[in-house]
């Protein structure tokens, strides 16, 4: 009965585990009118529907587009045609809303239906208890999906209609929902790991770990769980008698600023730093990214979300990749580990690393028209090299490179809106000093202060501030009262015009430049 006429499908995908490696348990579809529609992956039914899934002009409304692109394609199947996706519209429509839920299903029934979906271990039960999909009788199984897929049904309405309010529309259309395709492809492509290499630094590291903890466990005089606060906080304070610097609700601090500030006063600290600094390196990456390895591909393959940072930036989790440190050397060996795939007969597979000059500032440059941050560009100039000309009141060839660093600091914390303090602490000087060089950079770049301030004032008006292609972030915080509040609400507004939203890592496609296009295509013949 769904694929008899044109009005909006909708569907949701039942796997167990997560979509990229979990296996597809059934489908369901529901109609505009009728019942749901559930059929298990391995009927023979489920051909049947294969025509209208791959039907690029039935509309269909899915919840989590890409996790179903995703199944679908194991199974051999292509989805298209979706032009509504639940969760990418509760996200649109107000980021901030349900951020803490990510936006699932059960809190958008709850929001806009005033309905209460059946919890997942409502049906497979947990702990010791808990069952896979796949290992439930249909008709349980059948049960939940209906629910589901009447709730994504009956969300497609009161969800269109506060987009076009809102004017995400278009931003969905043409943005997200193309987007959450070629995330569909990354997710299933992964990326080849040298998963031997990885089990060798790993083991480095834990050695590592151990002889750092056996020092500790010297210079306390006894042993303890190093992993344990309030252990550590009695060999430090109690038996080692330091200085106690902060305290928490339970007991002493021991946080890395506490240990830092120790550091000059006992050895100790310093080798606790160094121990969680190797701890985590073990368990946040080595240990992480060997379990994350595909056994049935060799690679991995993480997850990527489109609804978890409040700026529409990406966000990769189970691993996070984002997160894998360079500026160490241990970082950088586990970085790579990550390799291009060699194959028989092939030509030599390379990973290339695409990257945009001043990106930030290219757009600050376009956003504000400050005649001097465009004439740089237009000039090719070093433009943290002319910052730190104006800033220290000197020629261009005349300023060192510790300036010309400090320069790239006050061009970006300008961007970010830090103040004097923050800015000192990043330089390590005065916040008197600090101030002095914010002061000088907005005399040389009046345009940028001018922008600023602008932005401040009509996402004030406004309530949100908004990019070149209209995705909004609502800031609830220029509301506040409380300065505190409403500080942090004015420096998150520049940070919707960089490129966390507007870039490169995100979406080429808003970068609407003849240069880009040009870059874009060249990549693409390297690619090719």
């Amino acid at each position: 009965a769904v694929a008899t006429h044109a009005d909006p499908v909708a569907f949701v995908v039942l796997h167990d585990g997560r979509a990229v490696s979990g296996e597809p348990v059934a489908v369901a579809l529901c109609g505009a009118t009728g019942e749901p529609v559930v059929v298990p992956v391995d009927d023979a039914r489920l051909r049947a529907l294969v025509p209208l899934l791959q039907d690029d002009t039935r509309p269909k409304t899915a919840y989590d587009a890409k996790a179903c692109m995703v199944q679908l394609s194991r199974r051999g199947i292509t989805l298209r045609g979706v032009d509504m996706d639940v969760r990418l519209a509760s996200f649109l429509i107000d980021p901030n809303r349900l951020i803490n839920e990510h936006h699932n299903l059960h809190a958008l029934a709850k929001m806009f239906l005033q309905r209460t979906l059946p919890q997942l271990k409502d049906v497979t039960g947990s702990g010791k208890e808990e069952q896979a999909l796949a290992a439930l009788p249909v008709d349980a199984v059948a049960t939940y999906a209906a629910e589901l897929v009447t709730a994504v049904r009956d969300l497609r309405a009161p969800l269109a209609t506060e987009l076009s309010a809102r004017g995400q529309t278009a931003v969905q259309t043409d943005v997200d929902l193309p987007l959450s395709r070629v995330l569909a492809g990354v997710e299933l492509a992964g990326i080849c790991v040298d998963a031997a290499e990885l089990k060798a630094i790993g083991t480095e590291l834990a050695g590592r770990r151990a002889a750092v903890e056996a020092t500790v466990v010297g210079l306390a005089g006894r042993a303890f769980n190093l992993g344990s606060p309030k252990q550590l906080g009695e060999v430090l304070f109690d038996e080692l008698k330091l200085p106690v610097l902060k305290r928490t609700k339970s007991g002493y601090s021991t946080d890395a600023d506490v240990l830092e500030r120790l550091a000059d006063a006992h050895p100790i600290a310093h080798e606790l730093l160094e121990y969680r600094r190797l701890d985590k390196l073990i368990n946040t990456y080595t240990d992480v990214l060997q379990r994350e390895v595909s056994p049935h591909t060799g690679r991995i393959h993480a997850t990527f979300q489109q609804t978890v940072g409040v700026t529409g930036r990406l966000i990769t989790m189970d691993p996070d990749l984002q997160r894998t440190p360079i500026r160490t050397a241990e970082g950088q060996r586990i970085r790579e580990a990550f390799v291009a795939e060699q194959r028989p007969g092939r030509t030599p597979m390379v990973i290339v690393d695409a990257d945009w000059s001043q990106i930030e500032l290219r757009l600050l440059a376009h956003f504000s028209q400050d005649p001097l941050l465009v004439a740089s560009f237009h000039e090719h100039a070093d433009v943290h090299r002319r910052t730190a000309a104006r800033i220290f009141h000197k020629p261009e060839h005349e300023v060192t490179a510790s300036e010309r660093n400090m320069g790239k600091t006050v061009n970006f914390s300008t961007i970010y809106g830090q103040g004097a303090s923050a800015l000192a602490r990043i330089l390590s000087i005065p916040p008197k000093e600090a101030q002095q060089l914010i002061d000088a950079y907005f005399v040389s770049y009046a345009g940028v202060r001018a922008f600023l301030d602008r932005c401040i004032v009509d996402a004030d008006a406004q309530g949100y501030a908004q990019t070149l292609l209209g995705r909004r972030r609502i800031i609830p915080e220029l509301a506040s009262k409380g300065s505190a509040d409403r500080s942090f609400g004015e420096r998150s507004i520049p940070g919707m015009y960089d490129v966390p939203t507007l870039g490169i890592n995100y979406r080429l496609s808003d970068i609407n430049s003849a240069i880009g296009r040009k870059q874009i295509e060249r990549l693409g013949e390297i690619l090719d």
